[in-house]
């Protein structure tokens, strides 16, 4: 019964926040998801992370992702935390 010893550490492979919906871009090749303090950037035919972003500053622990926007040239984008 060694399952039973198991002590949860950290949390790890969040594919997706619930607070935001994912975005994909117009050619339908990556995703954008929120992933509680980032955005994550997803690889939709590979089906692989191929990035991740974090707001800027020191308190972006403290918030979560709560809206994710692609520009309308689509060559970057903006999140927005709470």
């Amino acid at each position: 019964k060694s399952y039973l010893r198991y002590v949860h550490a950290e949390a790890f492979g969040i594919v997706t926040s619930a607070k935001a919906p994912t975005v994909v871009d117009a050619s339908g090749k990556f995703a954008y998801t929120p992933g509680i303090h980032e955005v994550l950037v997803w690889d939709l035919k590979r089906g692989e992370q191929v990035r991740y972003m974090t707001p800027d500053g020191e308190d972006y622990l403290r918030g979560e992702v709560t809206a994710v926007v692609l520009s309308s040239a689509e060559t970057s984008s903006s999140s927005s935390s709470s």
